[in-house]
Order: structure tokens, then sequence, then C-alpha cells
């Protein structure tokens, strides 16, 4: 995986990920936060956007499947 030099994903490990997506899924966002540039889910993924193992990635339909059901899950908190 190429991630950039001073990404977010630098150095973390995929059980690392799941658990930041996880605590995300959890909680609604801090809109006061400055550091947050949009949803906080698109920050995590924001390494991804613009490289060819990003593109697989999300190119992917078992990918596109897992996290049609994470953000599915994500809306219902938020709604509530």
């Amino acid at each position: 995986m190429n991630i950039p030099e001073g990404g977010i994903l630098k150095g973390v490990t995929s059980a690392q990920l799941f658990q930041t997506l996880s605590n995300i899924c959890l909680e609604p966002p801090k809109f006061e936060d400055n550091r947050i540039n949009g949803l906080p889910i698109y920050c995590i993924f924001i390494d991804l956007l613009d490289n060819r193992f990003g593109q697989t990635f999300f190119g992917s339909k078992v990918v596109n499947q897992h996290l049609k059901e994470v953000f599915n899950d994500y809306n219902i908190m938020l709604c509530s």
C-alpha cells in the first residue's frame, strides 16, 4: 500500500484502522473540532483516494458491500 509520507495511515496497522473506524461509528462527529475537515470516515480514507491501491480497494465489490453496511449503520446512528 502506498500511503503518502505525511498520510494519516502511515504506520497504522489494519487492527488500528478498524478500531478507529469502529470508534468513529459509535459516536457522532464533534463539529467544533477544527482538526476534522468533513466527515471523520472521510479523513480515514483520504490517503487511499488518489493512488492505485485506493482505486483497487474502493473498486472491489466485496469492499463496497462491507463499506455499505458500515455507512448504513453510521447513518442510523447519526439519525438517532
